[in-house]
């Protein structure tokens, strides 16, 4: 990776954290003095932010880290350990904003005056959808998985801050404050909804789960485009390590090929792949064909094409 895009992306982060930060000591400290739970809810929801933009801001220093002796794939994975830690906090969260909600849907009171936290709520709208543009953008520039989820979080902040403002419009004209109330319950499923969402990514990709079909698409494209040179390529797994992404397959070849021929070939795959593919580390086996390959003989004609750097005649 680039320097100039870990830089980029490290500035990002840092700038999530103080955005989350300001929005949720601006919400809370709303919502306490004027006692509005769905403006809590939203606090809180933004508490969960600031959790989520620090642990993805620590995870991105320690997953940029080249590999070691310890950790000969990388550190890529603590991402995917990080994601499970916020699945967690936002699955908790969501569970009490749910029960605080039913708590105050039991006690009827008059609404208090929401004019002040209906102006806080609109700014933090505003805000949120400016911070998850910006960081949407330098995501895909970076092709950083975390600011890509990081600015999800802002942009979906944006629709429950809307639902917020709607609520406390409602509860300010009708004068009671179930709105509010039934604002957080929803809230509170939602966040359990996302962090769910989150757990099973995390889980998909700590167990090795294979990366999308649409790849693995391109990837057979690449190699059927080299035929009759490549015979054939089986066993071919993928899973992804945070954003790495890692490729192995064999490729079976004319037997006849000396190593130098051999490895030009599966050199010139494993860049095609590589380039195709952002952040990907591709590994290739090859395996000789069989004397009673049928493929044997279309293939060893390369052997004597100007561009093969092939000098060995077939038996």
């Amino acid at each position: 990776m680039k320097l100039a895009d870990e830089v980029k992306k490290m500035k990002a982060a840092r700038f999530s954290v103080a955005a989350a930060i300001f929005l949720s000591v601006s919400k809370v400290s709303t919502a306490l003095m004027l006692n509005s739970l769905g403006m809590l809810s939203s606090g809180v929801d933004s508490l969960m932010d600031v959790l989520v933009s620090t642990i993805n801001f620590i995870s991105m220093k320690q997953s940029v880290q080249p590999a070691d002796s310890e950790h000969p794939y990388g550190h890529g994975k603590v991402e995917n350990i990080a994601s499970l830690f916020q699945a967690l906090f936002l699955g908790i969260a969501g569970l009490l904003l749910i029960g605080e909600g039913i708590r105050e849907a039991l006690y009827v009171r008059r609404a208090p005056d929401f004019g002040a936290g209906i102006l806080v709520m609109i700014c933090s709208s505003i805000i949120s959808f400016w911070v998850g543009r910006r960081l949407a953008r330098i995501g895909k520039e970076t092709d950083s998985p975390l600011l890509q989820a990081d600015s999800f979080h802002f942009v979906m902040d944006t629709y429950t801050n809307t639902g917020v403002v709607i609520a406390l419009i409602l509860a300010q004209l009708q004068g009671r404050i179930i709105f509010d109330q039934i604002i957080a319950i929803l809230i509170g499923l939602w966040v359990i909804y996302s962090a769910f969402k989150i757990f099973r990514s995390s889980t998909d990709a700590l167990m090795d789960k294979y990366i999308p079909e649409d790849i693995q698409r391109e990837i057979n494209r690449i190699i059927l485009s080299h035929s009759p040179e490549i015979i054939e390529y089986h066993k071919m797994r993928t899973r992804r390590s945070g954003s790495l992404k890692l490729i192995d397959l064999h490729l079976v070849t004319c037997k006849d090929k000396n190593l130098d021929e051999a490895h030009r070939i599966t050199d010139h795959i494993e860049k095609e792949i590589e380039a195709l593919i952002k952040n990907s580390d591709v590994v290739i086996h090859v395996e000789p064909c069989h004397l009673e390959c049928p493929a044997r003989k279309e293939a060893c004609k390369f052997l004597y094409h100007p561009e093969s750097g092939g000098g060995m005649k077939p038996a």
